[in-house]
């Protein structure tokens, strides 16, 4: 009989439970013993809570190892990112972040998406904080940045349209363009970037089950087969999303695909 493999546990791709529902997250996580997990990796834009809610960052203590992606887009603040705080005040929290998942190898920066917007004439990007925040990432040992460019679905287009935004065309060549200007940036920082499921760029894996193994204190080997959940160009390797579309996200992110309409 094959031998059962711990799960890994998503919290969450669906909403940002750190943020916006820590309790619900706490009761999710009792229904996972910790020896059953091998691994937690937790999405946020906001994470005080790991930090500041003290049952919270107990009660995922006692799991082997948590892997965490920590959005930092530039625009918290913003009317793009209303609930998000601005960046500058986010990374005063790396260092504890860090310590709190025992090591940088474990923390992936997400400068996710990049968008190039249009407002009354005037155009917005994100594009040239990534050069401010760079520094502070490469500073503490962080050395993986993920990153995708704005995705034009319909609800995020009406979304916007409200707002007075309007998406700028920008060609897949000038794509190619920025993404190398920033992978450039990155590389005399020592950071490398990862494109998440980007047509023509290649297929990385936000959930990587070799690296979780390789990073697992124990060496315990996790599922390695593909997520057939995800998107065509989703690298992931398999692991079980806790969190759920109905507590919808209150970050407020306006180009969010995952909230509803």
């Amino acid at each position: 009989m094959q031998q059962k493999l711990p799960k890994v546990l998503s919290a969450s791709r669906r909403t940002d439970l750190v943020a916006c529902y820590p309790q619900e997250f706490l009761t999710r996580l009792k229904e996972f013993p910790s020896e059953d997990v091998h691994s937690i990796v937790i999405w946020t834009k906001n994470p005080a809570n790991l930090i500041k809610l003290k049952e919270l960052r107990d009660t995922l203590e006692g799991y082997d190892q948590i892997y965490l992606h920590l959005s930092i887009t530039g625009m918290g603040g913003t009317v793009l990112e209303p609930n998000i705080p601005e960046w500058k005040e986010v990374v005063k929290l790396l260092q504890e972040l860090i310590k709190f998942v025992k090591g940088a190898k474990r923390f992936s920066w997400r400068f996710d998406p990049v968008v190039y917007l249009e407002k009354n004439g005037e155009e917005f990007t994100n594009y040239p904080v990534f050069s401010e925040i760079l520094p502070y990432m490469a500073e503490l040992g962080i050395t993986v940045c993920r990153t995708s460019f704005l995705s034009p679905y319909k609800k995020v287009i009406k979304r916007l349209g409200i707002a007075g935004f309007k998406i700028v065309s920008i060609s897949q060549e000038r794509i190619k363009e920025i993404f190398d200007e920033l992978s450039q940036k990155g590389r005399d920082y020592g950071v490398t970037l990862l494109y998440c499921s980007m047509d023509d760029f290649e297929v990385s894996s936000c959930i990587d089950g070799r690296l979780l193994t390789e990073l697992h204190p124990a060496k315990k080997v996790c599922d390695l087969k593909k997520d057939k959940g995800q998107r065509a160009r989703c690298g992931c390797t398999e692991s079980l999303d806790i969190g759920w579309y109905s507590m919808k996200c209150l970050n407020g992110c306006l180009y969010c695909y995952a909230t509803p309409a």
